[in-house]
């Protein structure tokens, strides 16, 4: 396929496009009003849709999103023949490499899902155009409507994060992280933590420290959902080794769940490394709801 090219999808295609792969108007509409209203709203800066065709002949479709803070993503590209995937997927992406070089971003994210049609196809044409696997994650739900407290929550003690002094703060975080999947870690900058440290990030009762026997054992992290406070979020987990493998994972994850049930979020969405065997017990043991894997690509530069 060396006269494969590639080219910005023309105004008005949209429409041929869901005509030649079957896919509905109403979602691709769906999409260019949520891209639309993110360009309006100052968080996104570009967006652009790209076609493969040979000899005029649509073969597939990427799209490149430039985010503001220099975060540039590629949506799952979309190759309707499966023999195509291998070929088309690849040079659909290298072109948005390059791309994203010309625009000077520093690296380019892209996320598809065991949902996303050929996906293992899809992951092999990726990595073959130069982005490695960063992650692997298990999606889950849980309606909070559900939820009801649990006397265990008693066994350990709780206390808002700003109460205690960075330097012990940062002792317990470096034990918890102490053989833990670095997947797991919490990326936040150092002025996000310090925000958290002086109570300024959120409510003082979603960041807290767990005591056991007046010791600090571990931490727990929960925050609603900045576009929608009806979903909550639980941002990190995580105690001591030497408290590990006695059941309290659940405990302070059932913890998490009272907090955001009592700042009235209606259901918790979660996520945990597929390879974090502990986590997706608890989400078994409390009735979660499995949605997507989620495979996250990067090709820095």
């Amino acid at each position: 396929m060396s006269n494969l090219q590639i080219r910005n999808m023309r105004p008005g295609e949209e429409r041929k496009w869901c005509l030649f792969t079957n896919e509905t108007l109403e979602n691709v509409e769906d999409e260019i009003r949520l891209l639309e209203e993110a360009g309006k709203n100052g968080t996104l800066n570009y967006t652009t849709m790209y076609i493969a065709e040979f000899n005029k002949i649509w073969l597939g479709k990427a799209e490149l999103l430039l985010w503001n803070e220099n975060e540039a993503q590629l949506l799952a590209p979309i190759i309707p023949q499966k023999s195509e995937i291998p070929i088309v997927a690849k040079k659909l992406a290298r072109y948005c490499i390059q791309i994203i070089k010309i625009n000077n971003f520093k690296n380019l994210d892209c996320l598809i899902t065991n949902e996303t049609k050929h996906y293992k196809l899809l992951a092999i044409a990726l990595e073959k155009a130069g982005f490695t696997l960063q992650s692997k994650r298990q999606l889950v739900r849980y309606n909070l409507e559900n939820f009801h407290y649990d006397k265990q929550l008693e066994r350990f003690d709780y206390k808002p994060i700003k109460e205690i002094n960075k330097t012990i703060f940062l002792e317990l975080l470096g034990k918890i992280y102490n053989d833990c999947l670095e997947n797991e870690k919490i990326d936040l900058s150092e002025e996000d933590w310090d925000e958290y440290l002086n109570g300024t990030k959120h409510n003082s009762d979603m960041f807290l420290i767990v005591y056991h026997n007046n010791k600090p054992i571990g931490l727990i992290l929960t925050e609603l959902n900045n576009y929608d406070n009806n979903v909550g979020l639980i941002k990190f987990l995580g105690l001591i080794p030497e408290k590990r493998n006695k059941k309290y994972g659940n405990i302070l994850y059932t913890k998490a769940l009272s907090i955001l049930k009592k700042h009235n979020a209606k259901e918790y969405l979660g996520s945990s490394d597929i390879d974090n065997e502990k986590m997706l017990k608890i989400f078994h043991y409390n009735n979660c709801q499995f949605l997507t894997k989620q495979y996250y690509y990067v090709c820095r530069f």
